[in-house]
């Protein structure tokens, strides 16, 4: 399948986003292809492949990070567009009666197959970002399956392919083309760019030259050696009361669950203020609001906890988390020498830090919300245990928020050392209840730790029970 683009060749150094992205898998190596975005689009009945590839061949010639190689000479990294060239489009057909005789195969093992065989290896340095194919059934295209680099998008970037790929499936025309990423790294270059990159680093410089240590130290582990852990919750519980308390207080859900995080942690760990790393996606203009690439950053939230009402406790997440946003646009390696210089004046490495990732914000502007039906029953709360996906970098604790619906679900990898007393099954309980608490009764921040401490108890004393 050939493109030929309106422009190029190109090259330029990283975005900020591009090197926040680079760094990780660098550190993943060979497994990162953990990071790689999948999206499978059911195709419509009559579509053809010729028409396919059409769609696919003008979704690569409109995004240049569709078609951009990432290297770096020893002269620091750098985005090669490439103007014109072909990727593979595989072509398979399901297995279901394909001799007389055979088993008939179950509808989704092909497409499972056909994901997993695409999504699970990494990147090659000199492979462009994409991979495509599709999958027959009786003869006709019925899914096709995307599989882009994280280097070439991030979770909103990736929901803007998946809209306009469906447009061009549609034979209709997507909406007009946002900024580049070489464009977006000429800006980055700017004067105006740069000055605030240099507040966000005095903003970050200034938060962790006091932050409490627990928030900042890593603590040592091995990959493979057993030592992270993960749990995930899916609760109707949660949904309610996520739902309710953004409502009451005019705060998001998202805001909602790191208040609920950051509470939860400090009572975990015996703190009175947090910092948490927020992934976000810096989409702060028009120009970005359609960028196809990565743009995520992380925001640090910083909170102390008082002993205050529910309505003043939200009122300080709402303001901590924008002035978290306001100062989320740098270079990630000039942010990491600034903490690693901070914290080594106060006599230790910061190199480990709390993740909150929130992945439901990644929709097309004006789309709604995925949702349950209405008529979905609310059931119990499931938490379960999940083998610890890839090690994420500089993490001693990472929540993925992903779904804020009628039942929310999230998940938590942790080291095992890291949360005091248990595990992050543990957690994810604790978390419910001082949601749901908090919505039922409205207890604030100390009435929440005081009714906590029994709990902590006995949590502490089960888990001793079990380890003795």
């Amino acid at each position: 399948m050939t493109f030929d683009g309106p422009r190029g060749p190109l090259s330029a150094p990283l975005t900020w986003g591009q090197r926040a992205i680079w760094e990780v898998v660098r550190w993943l190596g060979a497994r990162a292809g953990d990071l790689n975005m999948v999206e499978v689009c059911p195709l419509t009945a009559g579509t053809g492949l010729p028409a396919v590839t059409t769609a696919l061949t003008r979704l690569l010639e409109r995004h240049e990070s569709l078609r951009t190689r990432m290297r770096d000479d020893g002269d620091g990294p750098r985005q090669d567009v490439t103007p014109s060239g072909a990727i593979p489009l595989t072509v398979r057909q399901d297995t279901r009666g394909t001799a007389p005789g055979a088993p008939r195969q179950e509808r989704g093992d092909d497409l499972h197959r056909l994901v997993t065989e695409l999504a699970t290896p990494a990147f090659a340095p000199d492979e462009l970002p994409v991979r495509a194919a599709v999958l027959c059934r009786d003869g006709e295209p019925a899914e096709l399956v995307l599989v882009v680099s994280h280097l070439a998008v991030d979770g909103w970037s990736m929901a803007i392919v998946r809209e306009e790929l469906a447009t061009l499936l549609a034979g209709a025309e997507p909406p007009p083309l946002a900024q580049q990423p070489v464009d977006r790294a000429r800006h980055e270059a700017s004067p105006a760019a740069r000055a605030r990159e240099r507040a966000a680093l005095a903003h970050w410089s200034t938060a962790v030259r006091d932050l409490p240590r627990v928030w900042l130290e890593g603590l040592p582990r091995a990959p493979g050696t057993g030592d992270l852990v993960c749990s995930e919750i899916d609760s109707a519980a949660l949904g309610s009361a996520v739902a309710e308390l953004a409502a009451q207080h005019k705060v998001t859900p998202s805001m909602v669950v790191q208040a609920g995080t950051a509470l939860a942690l400090c009572l975990d760990r015996g703190e009175s203020e947090i910092g948490l790393r927020l992934i976000v996606a810096t989409r702060y203009t028009t120009r970005t609001a359609r960028f196809v690439g990565p743009l995520n950053q992380n925001a640090l939230l910083r909170l102390p906890l008082r002993d205050e009402s529910l309505a003043d406790f939200f009122t300080r997440v709402r303001t901590a988390s924008l002035q978290s946003l306001a100062a989320a646009e740098y270079d990630p390696v000039a942010l990491e020498d600034v903490v690693g210089e901070a914290t080594a004046r106060r006599g230790f490495r910061g190199d480990g830090y709390c993740f909150v990732n929130d992945l439901t914000g990644y929709q097309a502007p004006g789309s709604a919300p995925a949702r349950h039906d209405d008529d979905t029953p609310a059931g119990p709360t499931v938490v379960r245990d999940l083998p610890p996906p890839a090690d994420p970098k500089g993490a001693n604790f990472f929540l993925y928020v992903h779904d804020l619906g009628l039942r929310v679900r999230l998940s938590v990898t942790a080291h095992r050392d890291f949360l005091a007393p248990g595990t992050t099954a543990g957690f994810l309980h604790d978390l419910e209840w001082l949601l749901t608490t908090a919505a039922r009764t409205g207890a604030g921040p100390g009435e929440l730790s005081r009714a906590h401490t029994p709990r902590r108890a006995a949590r502490s004393g089960s888990q001793d029970s079990r380890t003795s």
